[in-house]
């Protein structure tokens, strides 16, 4: 936590003493953008202290495109790091280990970089691969998962049409034994309608 603490304000202070020597040319003639560079950092920083990373990004990268200032790479890179523009922030990074191959925080940026490199990698690959399995012609030899569940069906016509046969047979023997008892007749100790036994004939 303190490292990323430590590493902010490095690039920070950096960024100061840059648009510090941004109004001392000024004075000597540089082009009023200077100022204007040095305005836009200072919301920037704001913006960046207050969570508000999206307009930090491009309130840096305003302040780069008119100052030219390699410390601000950094900031812009943090920025976008916040809110995973990976690729920005890659790139940000790497212009900003290039154009300053002193800076005090070298190494922390060169761990985040390898760090994103990863990232940006993995999601390159993994774009390409669902771009190629969209163009990849359908094979219709190869076995759907639509053919298992065509089967199941046949197996639940086939599971009913025994349940039904032996609901029939059932309802056919019941039919069938109180035909059978109607006509026939009692039996010595048989226990007739009301529960009287049957007397011998």
């Amino acid at each position: 936590m303190a490292e990323p603490m430590i590493a902010r304000l490095t690039a920070f202070t950096l960024v100061l003493v840059s648009l510090s020597s941004l109004a001392a040319a000024q004075s000597e003639g540089e082009p009023v953008r200077d100022e204007e560079a040095r305005r836009l950092f200072q919301a920037g920083e704001l913006a960046f202290d207050d969570a508000r990373y999206d307009e930090a990004l491009d309130l840096f990268q305003r302040s780069y495109r008119l100052s030219g200032r390699p410390a601000l790479l950094f900031n812009i890179g943090q920025a976008a790091d916040r809110i995973r523009r990976d690729e920005v922030a890659l790139e940000a990074f790497e212009r900003y280990l290039e154009l300053r191959p002193d800076a005090p925080n070298r190494r922390q940026v060169e761990v985040r970089v390898e760090a994103l490199q990863r990232t940006v990698a993995e999601r390159r690959a993994a774009a390409a691969n669902a771009e190629q399995r969209e163009r990849r012609p359908l094979d219709l030899s190869a076995p759907t998962s639509e053919e298992p569940r065509a089967e199941a069906p046949r197996r639940r016509t086939w599971v009913w049409a025994v349940v039904g046969a032996v609901v029939a047979v059932a309802a056919v023997g019941l039919v069938v034994g109180l035909t059978y008892g109607r006509t026939q007749d009692p039996l010595p100790g048989d226990v007739g309608p009301g529960g009287v036994v049957f007397a011998l004939r």
